[in-house]
Protein backbone atom coordinates (compact mmCIF):
# COMPACT_ATOMS: atom_id res chain seq x y z
CA UNK A 1 0.00 0.00 0.00
CA UNK A 2 0.82 3.52 -0.67
CA UNK A 3 1.16 6.26 1.76
CA UNK A 4 -1.84 8.05 0.19
CA UNK A 5 -3.87 4.60 0.12
CA UNK A 6 -3.46 4.39 3.85
CA UNK A 7 -4.17 8.28 4.34
CA UNK A 8 -7.44 7.79 2.92
CA UNK A 9 -8.22 4.57 4.48
CA UNK A 10 -7.85 6.51 7.90
CA UNK A 11 -10.07 9.23 6.75
CA UNK A 12 -12.30 6.80 6.22
CA UNK A 13 -12.81 5.11 9.03
CA UNK A 14 -12.62 8.66 10.97
CA UNK A 15 -15.61 9.95 9.09
CA UNK A 16 -17.30 6.63 9.55
CA UNK A 17 -16.72 7.00 13.52
CA UNK A 18 -17.31 10.88 13.58
CA UNK A 19 -20.98 9.93 11.82
CA UNK A 20 -21.83 6.96 13.56
CA UNK A 21 -21.53 9.89 16.65
CA UNK A 22 -23.42 12.05 15.34
CA UNK A 23 -26.44 9.53 14.49
CA UNK A 24 -26.50 8.89 18.29
CA UNK A 25 -26.84 12.65 19.28
CA UNK A 26 -29.27 12.71 16.97
CA UNK A 27 -31.41 10.38 18.18
CA UNK A 28 -31.14 10.86 21.55
CA UNK A 29 -31.91 15.19 20.64
CA UNK A 30 -34.79 13.22 18.75
CA UNK A 31 -36.08 11.08 21.91
CA UNK A 32 -35.73 14.04 24.08
CA UNK A 33 -38.06 16.34 21.69
CA UNK A 34 -40.51 13.80 21.65
CA UNK A 35 -41.04 13.31 25.10
CA UNK A 36 -41.45 16.94 26.06
CA UNK A 37 -45.22 17.34 25.43
CA UNK A 38 -45.34 14.75 28.03
CA UNK A 39 -43.36 15.89 30.79
CA UNK A 40 -45.01 18.94 30.31
CA UNK A 41 -48.98 17.07 31.33
CA UNK A 42 -47.05 15.92 34.34
CA UNK A 43 -48.65 17.68 37.49
CA UNK A 44 -46.47 18.82 40.52
CA UNK A 45 -47.34 19.01 43.94
CA UNK A 46 -45.57 21.34 46.17
CA UNK A 47 -43.94 19.79 49.51
CA UNK A 48 -45.81 21.70 52.05
CA UNK A 49 -49.24 21.93 50.67
CA UNK A 50 -51.03 21.37 47.15
CA UNK A 51 -51.45 24.76 45.02
CA UNK A 52 -49.43 27.00 47.11
CA UNK A 53 -45.94 28.40 45.92
CA UNK A 54 -43.57 25.82 47.69
CA UNK A 55 -39.87 26.56 48.88
CA UNK A 56 -38.92 24.52 45.51
CA UNK A 57 -40.86 26.97 43.40
CA UNK A 58 -37.96 29.70 43.33
CA UNK A 59 -36.41 27.39 41.56
CA UNK A 60 -38.71 27.28 38.48
CA UNK A 61 -38.54 29.52 36.02
CA UNK A 62 -42.39 29.90 34.94
CA UNK A 63 -45.71 28.29 35.59
CA UNK A 64 -46.56 28.36 31.40
CA UNK A 65 -46.76 24.38 31.20
CA UNK A 66 -48.51 24.09 34.35
CA UNK A 67 -50.28 27.13 36.16
CA UNK A 68 -53.30 25.65 38.96
CA UNK A 69 -56.40 27.29 38.75
CA UNK A 70 -57.01 30.07 40.93
CA UNK A 71 -53.44 31.34 40.47
CA UNK A 72 -52.05 34.55 39.06
CA UNK A 73 -49.85 35.01 36.16
CA UNK A 74 -46.72 35.80 38.46
CA UNK A 75 -47.64 32.29 39.54
CA UNK A 76 -49.10 33.47 43.33
CA UNK A 77 -52.74 31.99 44.60
CA UNK A 78 -55.09 34.96 44.31
CA UNK A 79 -56.27 34.90 47.88
CA UNK A 80 -56.33 38.12 48.61
CA UNK A 81 -59.90 38.62 48.88
CA UNK A 82 -60.39 35.69 51.58
CA UNK A 83 -57.18 36.35 53.84
CA UNK A 84 -57.30 38.88 56.70
CA UNK A 85 -53.86 39.83 59.24
CA UNK A 86 -54.69 39.39 62.74
CA UNK A 87 -55.11 42.73 63.38
CA UNK A 88 -57.81 43.49 60.95
CA UNK A 89 -59.53 39.85 62.67
CA UNK A 90 -58.97 41.31 66.32
CA UNK A 91 -60.47 44.45 65.02
CA UNK A 92 -63.87 43.35 63.48
CA UNK A 93 -65.01 41.50 66.19
CA UNK A 94 -66.08 42.54 69.73
CA UNK A 95 -64.42 41.15 72.88
CA UNK A 96 -66.88 38.24 72.88
CA UNK A 97 -68.02 37.75 69.40
CA UNK A 98 -67.38 34.44 67.19
CA UNK A 99 -64.65 34.59 64.99
CA UNK A 100 -64.25 31.49 62.33
CA UNK A 101 -63.55 28.01 63.68
CA UNK A 102 -65.75 28.33 66.45
CA UNK A 103 -63.61 30.83 68.66
CA UNK A 104 -63.94 33.96 70.44
CA UNK A 105 -61.08 36.60 71.13
CA UNK A 106 -61.00 35.24 74.38
CA UNK A 107 -60.72 31.25 73.71
CA UNK A 108 -57.24 30.13 75.15
CA UNK A 109 -55.07 29.16 72.58
CA UNK A 110 -55.06 25.46 74.31
CA UNK A 111 -59.33 25.30 73.88
CA UNK A 112 -58.64 25.44 70.16
CA UNK A 113 -59.86 21.99 69.50
CA UNK A 114 -57.66 21.44 66.26
CA UNK A 115 -54.42 22.64 68.28
CA UNK A 116 -55.52 20.93 72.05
CA UNK A 117 -52.08 18.62 71.40
CA UNK A 118 -49.87 21.33 69.77
CA UNK A 119 -50.65 24.32 72.12
CA UNK A 120 -51.53 21.99 75.57
CA UNK A 121 -50.93 24.20 78.90
CA UNK A 122 -50.90 26.98 76.67
CA UNK A 123 -53.17 29.80 78.29
CA UNK A 124 -52.64 32.26 76.58
CA UNK A 125 -56.35 34.21 74.27
CA UNK A 126 -55.89 34.57 71.33
CA UNK A 127 -56.68 38.54 71.67
CA UNK A 128 -53.92 38.76 73.48
CA UNK A 129 -51.09 37.11 71.14
CA UNK A 130 -48.28 39.16 70.46
CA UNK A 131 -45.80 38.56 66.91
CA UNK A 132 -44.57 35.40 66.22
CA UNK A 133 -44.81 31.61 65.37
CA UNK A 134 -48.76 31.09 67.68
CA UNK A 135 -49.70 34.20 66.37
CA UNK A 136 -48.97 33.15 62.71
CA UNK A 137 -50.68 29.68 63.18
CA UNK A 138 -54.14 31.54 64.40
CA UNK A 139 -54.19 33.42 61.94
CA UNK A 140 -53.96 30.91 59.40
CA UNK A 141 -56.59 29.13 61.51
CA UNK A 142 -59.10 31.82 61.33
CA UNK A 143 -58.37 32.32 57.68
CA UNK A 144 -58.66 28.80 56.54
CA UNK A 145 -61.97 28.61 58.75
CA UNK A 146 -63.53 31.51 57.23
CA UNK A 147 -66.99 30.94 55.94
CA UNK A 148 -66.45 33.52 52.96
CA UNK A 149 -63.30 31.65 51.35
CA UNK A 150 -61.71 28.78 53.88
CA UNK A 151 -63.05 25.80 51.87
CA UNK A 152 -61.87 27.73 48.51
CA UNK A 153 -58.34 28.35 50.48
CA UNK A 154 -58.23 25.08 51.73
CA UNK A 155 -59.22 23.22 48.24
CA UNK A 156 -56.08 25.01 46.24
CA UNK A 157 -53.96 25.56 48.86
CA UNK A 158 -53.62 24.61 52.90
CA UNK A 159 -56.20 22.17 54.69
CA UNK A 160 -56.56 22.81 58.42
CA UNK A 161 -55.23 18.79 58.83
CA UNK A 162 -51.93 20.05 57.25
CA UNK A 163 -51.94 23.74 59.41
CA UNK A 164 -52.49 21.01 62.42
CA UNK A 165 -49.30 19.16 61.94
CA UNK A 166 -47.39 22.70 61.52
CA UNK A 167 -48.98 24.05 64.71
CA UNK A 168 -46.20 21.78 66.33
CA UNK A 169 -43.38 24.03 65.44
CA UNK A 170 -42.14 21.49 63.26
CA UNK A 171 -43.54 19.92 59.62
CA UNK A 172 -42.17 16.91 57.65
CA UNK A 173 -42.96 16.83 53.57
CA UNK A 174 -41.27 14.42 51.43
CA UNK A 175 -38.61 13.67 53.52
CA UNK A 176 -37.88 16.82 54.50
CA UNK A 177 -38.52 19.09 57.55
CA UNK A 178 -39.24 22.39 58.15
CA UNK A 179 -38.97 24.19 61.59
CA UNK A 180 -40.84 27.11 62.55
CA UNK A 181 -39.38 29.80 60.94
CA UNK A 182 -39.72 28.19 57.53
CA UNK A 183 -43.53 27.70 58.41
CA UNK A 184 -44.02 31.16 58.78
CA UNK A 185 -42.19 31.91 55.43
CA UNK A 186 -44.32 29.60 53.71
CA UNK A 187 -47.98 30.95 55.52
CA UNK A 188 -46.80 34.28 54.93
CA UNK A 189 -45.74 33.86 51.50
CA UNK A 190 -48.81 32.44 50.86
CA UNK A 191 -51.20 35.08 51.95
CA UNK A 192 -52.44 32.55 54.60
CA UNK A 193 -51.45 35.63 57.00
CA UNK A 194 -53.27 38.52 55.37
CA UNK A 195 -52.61 41.00 53.03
Amino acid sequence: MTEQTELKAASNQTTETGQAALEKRRRLLKLGVGAAPIVLTLASRSALACHCKSPSAAGSLTFASHKPAGTLDDGTFNISAYCKTYVAWMANAPLSGALPGGVTKTTKLKDIPLFATAFAGVNTTINALGAGFQRDIVTAYLNLSNPTGGAKIQDECLTLDKLKAMASGTYTASGVAYSSAQIQTYLASNGLLGY
